[in-house]
């Protein structure tokens, strides 16, 4: 008796403590990357913009604490020269984009090299219900 009382504590703790076990509905429904150049007189050519956009389904609404990291491959991350913004957006429909831009020294690269790109790994955040997400983006 003592033994399977020890054993439904076990069970018990096992999958009552596990975040792992728990169904997160926040998911990456849609992302998109578009590369362009930078128009101004002090930037040369050798300097690419770099917009993004990632949308996720959220039907349970949780809430972003802090700031979201979006999470860039190597062969860019390496790259980048400054962030030139980044936005968290809700909406009614449950919902949540961000958005940003991102400057990156494209010096050495061809088009058909950056056209081959994986610019985006994921999105890591803290969720209000205290859980940590990372979010891959599948290509």
């Amino acid at each position: 008796m003592k033994y399977i009382v020890v054993l439904m504590v076990l069970c018990f703790a096992a999958s009552g403590c596990s975040k792992e076990a728990e169904d997160r509905s926040v998911e990456i429904s849609r992302s998109s990357v578009s590369v362009g150049a930078v128009f101004t007189g002090e930037e040369g050519m050798d300097n690419q913009k770099l917009a993004y956009s990632i949308v996720m389904n959220n039907p349970n609404n949780i809430s972003i604490v802090g700031s979201a990291d979006v999470i860039f491959t190597k062969n860019i991350k390496e790259r980048i020269t400054r962030i030139q913004y980044e936005s968290v957006h809700y909406d009614d429909r449950g919902t949540i984009t961000i958005a940003g831009e991102i400057i990156y020294d494209a010096r050495g690269l061809t088009k058909d090299e950056v056209s081959q790109y994986d610019f985006l790994k994921g999105v890591q955040f803290i969720g209000d219900d205290n859980v940590e997400y990372f979010l891959p983006i599948i290509h």
